[in-house]
């Protein structure tokens, strides 16, 4: 068994995963989620947002036990700005922990497993983001390719629900989100129940009894037979 750090950098953020593996369809998610403070600027002293970053890092895989990391290394589609220098810096602040790092492309694991399974419908149809799909994707493609499994997506064409499955109920940031939505939940219901019961239960005012009280119509007063007219 490994223990990979998937990581997808891109224009703006950075995706990490982190995913025990025994085997194609023995595998297990630790925990995912988005970096807190990937490199965003390359103006001034970047040392701090460097030291940062790496000690981001470092603090998961200390405390995932990691023992191989993969990165998808990024590719310039039209100007982008400097977000290629950047998702650069931080691939070598990668490459300065001690455990082996390997650097795909994008076409690479993607291609692999768009063949046994279409990638963006897996996008639709889970409730993480496609950055964290990516990043346990990747991780899931080096480790297999570090075990020496060449086709490393083919098993995805009969346990594509379940490799859905497997990324979110052993997910601890998606158990944390569910968590979150259903107290909101909660939180509606109970509000709902509140208001509800506080209009059903509420007494009418003085003032929407005096107001009441004043649109009732007196009675009519009978007017004189036609006999007593004539008389």
């Amino acid at each position: 068994m490994i223990t990979v750090l998937g990581l997808d950098p891109g224009t703006s953020n950075m995706a990490w995963s982190v995913v025990d593996i025994w085997g194609p369809t023995r595998f297990r998610v630790r925990g995912l989620g988005m970096v807190q403070r990937p490199l965003k600027d390359m103006k001034g002293d970047m040392r701090p947002s460097i030291q940062a970053l790496r000690r981001e890092l470092n603090g998961i895989i200390k405390k995932h036990n990691v023992t191989h990391i993969g990165a998808e290394r990024f590719q310039a589609r039209g100007l982008k700005g400097n977000t290629g220098e950047l998702v650069a810096f931080m691939l070598g602040i990668v490459s300065s922990f001690k455990q082996p790092s390997v650097f795909i492309t994008a076409s690479q694991w993607k291609n692999n497993f768009n063949k046994h399974c279409e990638l963006k419908a897996l996008y639709k149809e889970t409730v993480l983001k496609p950055h964290e799909v990516d990043a346990c994707s990747i991780a899931v493609y080096v480790g297999l390719r570090q075990l020496g499994h060449k086709d490393t997506f083919s098993w995805l064409r009969s346990h594509s629900a379940k490799y859905q499955r497997v990324l979110e109920l052993n997910s601890e940031t998606l158990k944390q989100k569910l968590f979150n939505a259903a107290e909101k939940k909660k939180a509606k219901e109970n509000d709902a129940r509140q208001k509800k019961s506080g209009t059903q239960g509420r007494k009418p005012s003085l003032q929407s009894r005096s107001s009441r009280a004043r649109t009732v119509r007196k009675p009519t007063q009978s007017q004189p037979s036609a006999t007593k007219r004539k008389s």
